[in-house]
């Protein structure tokens, strides 16, 4: 637990290892920077240099969408094949296409759209709906760019009042396009908005719930040999005189044993952003041919200057937000009679190869887009 508390998620001692979400896709990221940067770029021929330029600013432009508009992360308590109490990280949205959300909800409203893979590495997308006293899951095919024919519905009680799974950070006032992405002082200005709408989210949602079965619920609150009925409906426990955990009844029957979720950037997301940050520190020091303005960010360190506040603002949301797994995890052990410190932690990455290698080089947007065709030139 201790090493939870730290943020420290490279290793989790005798219970397993930590294998990062977007260990991947930072290091393709980086990868791409570096090779467009050879000795003498500045001096290259404009017919060189421009593709260099336009490359390095898609990439940029992808990555950074990606992380921050499908950084959302969702961890779930299961049981190993062992028997062993395992949570569980897993970016559920990575591959969803905010547009297929959106239209959907203009059809009629859903709390919730859930990516998933069948047994057969089939999409599949998962459709929540939450009504009073109800819930509604209908499961989707879906090919990447659209939603199919409903394969199967569940139906059951329920108190929930909010969405177990949100769909979108809050809108953004701003342009999605790669024209935020002229120049580094742009990409700065660009970069601070979005850490600021991901931080009030953070701030909004700064807790995480733990939901688990009711059943699971009553017989930790009622406790050895009492007999109290709770009825189906949000809860609130207190495990210490210090910290309050909400807890969210799900309807019996549910197969998973609990969820714990927040609706915003987990830590693989915090260390993405960190790789890109120092990529754009060494961007800064290059000559002014990649930017109009780069006479003004002329080093690394003036670019911390410009982030400095929004910098700040996010390491003390990222303590925070360890605290807060760490308060999780010992809730989900105190309601399983497990000790914490024999939880395994793993980061689960629903995308294939293919998938990372498609979204580093082309965006979320262009899953489907054939290696022949070309590549839209950004999410607008």
């Amino acid at each position: 637990m201790e090493r939870l508390s730290q943020g420290n998620f490279t290793d989790v001692g005798d219970a397993g290892k930590i294998q990062p979400n977007y260990c991947g896709r930072a290091a393709a990221f980086l990868g791409n920077l570096g090779s467009a940067f050879p000795p003498g770029f500045d001096g290259l021929d404009d017919q060189i240099a421009a593709p260099l330029t336009t490359s390095i600013r898609r990439t940029i432009n992808r990555v950074l969408y990606d992380t921050v508009r499908y950084g959302l992360g969702l961890w779930r308590l299961r049981t190993s094949a062992a028997g062993e109490p395992v949570l569980e990280h897993t970016e559920p949205q990575n591959w969803f296409p905010a547009s297929t959300v959106e239209a959907l909800n203009d059809k009629e409203p859903a709390d919730a759209v859930i990516a998933t893979r069948n047994e057969d590495g089939e999409k599949w997308a998962q459709v929540l709906k939450l009504t009073p006293g109800q819930w509604e899951l209908n499961t989707h095919a879906f090919d990447g760019d659209a939603l199919g024919d409903i394969e199967e519905t569940e139906t059951g009680e329920s108190s929930q009042q909010r969405p177990l799974f949100p769909t979108a950070l809050p809108p953004y006032d701003g342009e999605w396009g790669r024209s935020a992405y002229i120049d580094m002082a742009g990409l700065a200005t660009e970069l601070g908005r979005r850490f600021s709408s991901n931080s009030q989210t953070l701030d909004d949602y700064a807790r995480p719930m733990l939901i688990m079965k009711g059943r699971a619920v009553a017989a930790y609150m009622a406790g050895p040999g009492e007999q109290t009925q709770l009825r189906a409906k949000a809860a609130m426990l207190e495990f210490d005189d210090a910290r309050r955990q909400p807890v969210f009844l799900m309807p019996e029957g549910v197969e998973e044993v609990g969820f714990v979720q927040w609706d915003a950037q987990q830590q693989a997301s915090f260390s993405h952003i960190d790789r890109i940050e120092d990529a754009l520190f060494d961007m800064s020091a290059l000559p002014s041919g990649l930017g109009r303005m780069a006479d003004k960010l002329a080093s690394g360190a003036s670019l911390r200057r410009l982030w400095a506040p929004t910098y700040v603002l996010l390491e003390t949301i990222r303590s925070d937000l360890m605290l807060n797994i760490a308060s999780a995890v010992t809730a989900a052990g105190e309601m399983l009679g497990v000790d914490p410190g024999e939880y395994a932690i793993e980061w689960a990455n629903p995308l294939d190869a293919l998938d990372e290698q498609r979204i580093v080089q082309g965006g979320p947007d262009d899953m489907e887009t054939p290696d022949d065709e070309p590549t839209p030139e950004g999410p607008q």
